[in-house]
């Protein structure tokens, strides 16, 4: 592997204003954080009238705004969002108009005179910090006198402490230096190396003589991580000042992750390392790993031992209200991939945020280490094994929709060394799920929530928390107030249409009882024009399943007009009874399907696809092979399950091959009860 940086820039006077700290990309995306803060390097206070930011976002700075020498000053994006988080010690400079890109951006201040004082234009990536991006930390000018265009002049401010109050604003920055510091401009290693020694590679560039270089790594297993060993690299190209150099790290045992970083000195005993040791990676690490046993699904292998990272605020629902509360922090972790067998070499990925969700764990991947694209996946078994299997079935027949579905499949979890038979691994549905689906990030992401109060409190804004419900209380007024010819416009020009006929004829096939009122996202493009999409989430009690349901799941009968306004109730217990059968399972609609699916030129079109869906996708020659295969690929999973839980086995397979045959006795006989419900 290689990580590679800008080279070596030249010396410059530094500008009477700098751009000093960057806060681009709040934790839980909450751009209403998002601040600059400029400062005064020098002996004179600076009149900031007339100045402004020419690139990125819009500001103008007012008469009578002035920096004291040595000052700092911060704009913000919404003052009382800011002060709010950070309190009213910071001086502040004013509110800016737009947005900074959580991708990065060029920034550029301009005098009064329009001559550009300082400019940057950061990243999102290495070389610039990644743990700014999103992960708790901000960007931090290292020197005033270097360029803001070079990455290696910018460092993550420290993690913990006030982890609600990010960076320093207001005040010096934390990783500020008097003198310049060496570079590690490049690291050269292999990713897997069992058995043998590791060669690192390192490319330095100094403003002084590097007198030492060493490699710094520790020895991480499932049980544990190593003491910290030391070996000395020697300079093997260049010159002491812009040099090659390197050194072999001892082979060690198999199944072991080697984390590693390099520290620099130069003559005057300034220090420079690699990686920065703020970042979310503050090492650099490699394999040495011999594959294990493949079975017939995935395995994910997870060791516990990197530091915490500090908690950010989410949006959660408290006490009949929705509010912003801090979030619990999680362990940094190392996370091995072993793909089923043939489909591909172990993957590792270290640093990753791993912490505990109802029923299993949420593990966060990097942006610039997905795992196959993946950034966040829920690993979950609770409640009836059966539960994880119709959930898969389901993503499963709606990924062979028009619906926007999140990754599932089965993996064998492995908690440090210790495996606790096979789970269910599901994409999260966030902005970083919207972007591998080419949807719009900018757009709002809405969960559904049957125990909210009213439309705001029954959709939980899962990105963009700091905006309004004001677009989802037009829609629902539109819908409840327009008809006919006039309904159906309306319901083109707000919705993909598609979108929601699949998802309500997929739920249709599977008996999705709970996913019309409940269990599903929708997301909203940005933009007047902008359009809606569902997603469907929570898919265990399908396939026959509900509560009060038979061991057979032998229910099929739920009917063709389900979801819509004016879908009669039928008899027996009632929503909130007790639960013993009848129709324990009845929702009313919500407040999309109940008017969508009542419109007629809507219900037209749902009743079409719902046929052609019966047709091509929802049979036997189509699905069962799909389910068959599930229960062959998992047979051998059962037994180990089993042996790790301390099971019958025999009890197990026979309520496995049970299941199995219930979602076959489910396509057939939910076909049937479809297809005699058309017209």
């Amino acid at each position: 592997m290689v990580l590679a940086g800008m080279g070596w820039l030249g010396l410059v006077a530094a500008p009477p204003v700098v751009i000093n700290e960057i806060h681009y990309h709040p934790t839980e995306d909450r751009d209403a954080l998002q601040w600059i803060e400029l400062h005064n390097p020098g002996k004179e206070a600076v009149d900031l009238a007339g100045w402004k930011f020419s690139k990125g976002i819009r500001m103008t700075f007012g008469a009578g705004t002035t920096l004291p020498p040595g000052g700092h000053g911060v704009i913000v994006q919404d003052r009382k969002a800011f002060t709010t988080q950070h309190g009213s010690d910071p001086m502040l400079l004013g509110q800016f108009e737009g947005r900074l890109k959580r991708s990065g951006e060029r920034l550029e201040l301009v005098d009064a005179g329009g001559a550009v004082v300082d400019s940057v234009r950061f990243a999102d990536a290495t070389p610039w910090p990644v743990a700014a991006d999103g992960f708790g930390a901000t960007l931090e000018r290292v020197r005033a006198e270097d360029p803001g265009e070079d990455p290696f002049n910018w460092a993550p401010s420290p993690w913990g402490g006030e982890v609600r109050r990010p960076g320093t604003p207001g005040r010096p920055n934390a990783t500020r230096a008097e003198a310049r510091q060496p570079r590690i401009l490049a690291v050269t290693y292999r990713t897997n190396v069992l058995g043998e020694a590791q060669l690192v590679k390192v490319r330095i560039g100094s403003e002084r003589e590097v007198k030492t270089a060493v490699v710094k790594y520790q020895v991480a297993t499932a049980k544990g991580i190593g003491e910290e060993k030391v070996i000395g690299l020697e300079r093997v190209g260049g010159t002491a000042e812009e040099g090659e150099w390197a050194g072999e790290v001892p082979a060690v045992g198999e199944e072991r992750v080697v984390r590693f970083w390099v520290e620099v000195r130069d003559a005057m005993g300034v220090e420079g390392r690699w990686p920065r040791v703020n970042d979310v990676r503050p090492t650099g690490s490699y394999l040495s790993w011999k594959s294990p046993l493949r079975g017939m699904i995935g395995q994910m292998h997870v060791w516990d031992g990197g530091r915490m990272e500090p908690a950010g605020q989410r949006q959660k629902y408290v006490q009949k209200k929705q509010r912003l509360e801090p979030s619990k922090p999680r362990g940094m972790a190392t996370v091995l991939y072993v793909p089923a067998r043939g489909a591909g070499e172990v993957e590792l990925r270290d640093h990753v945020r791993v912490g505990v969700r109802s029923g299993g764990w949420k593990v966060r991947f990097n942006k610039d280490a997905a795992l196959g694209g993946l950034r966040t996946v829920n690993v979950v078994s609770e409640g009836k094994p059966r539960w994880m299997l119709s959930e898969h079935l389901s993503y499963e027949l709606f990924r062979r929709s028009r619906v926007l579905t999140p990754h599932s499949e089965l993996v064998r979890w492995v908690r440090n060394g210790e495996s606790e038979g096979y789970h269910l691994l599901v994409e999260q549905p966030n902005d970083a799920f919207l972007g591998r689906h080419g949807r719009d990030t900018d757009g709002n992401l809405y969960k559904i929530l049957w125990y909210g109060q009213g439309l705001n409190g029954q959709h939980e804004k899962k990105n963009h928390p700091d905006a309004t419900h004001a677009e989802l209380q037009a829609v629902v007024k539109g819908l409840q107030t327009k008809s006919g010819a006039e309904g159906w416009t309306f319901i083109d020009g707000q919705f993909q249409v598609e979108s929601f006929l699949d998802y309500y004829v997929v739920s249709q096939c599977i008996q999705n009882w709970d996913g019309y009122f409940n269990n599903h996202f929708v997301h909203r493009s940005s933009g007047e024009n902008g359009k809606w999409e569902i997603i469907p989430w929570d898919e265990d009690k399908t396939w026959g399943d509900h509560d009060g349901a038979n061991a057979r799941y032998d229910w099929y009968g739920m009917p063709l007009t389900y979801g819509k306004i004016g879908d009669p109730q039928p008899a027996g217990p009632r929503f909130g009874g007790m639960f013993g059968g009848g129709t324990t399972w009845w929702r009313p609609g919500g407040w999309f399907s109940g008017p969508l699916l009542a419109h007629p030129e809507f219900e037209k079109r749902y009743r079409a696809r719902l046929r052609e869906f019966l047709d091509k996708e929802f049979t036997e020659e189509r699905f069962g092979p799909v389910i068959d295969d599930l229960g062959k690929r998992l047979e051998w999973e059962v037994k180990h399950r089993a042996e790790v839980r301390g099971s019958t086995e025999e009890s197990l397979l026979r309520e496995f091959r049970e299941d199995i045959a219930s979602f076959r006795r489910q396509l057939v006989g939910r076909r049937a009860f479809l297809l005699k419900a058309l017209p």
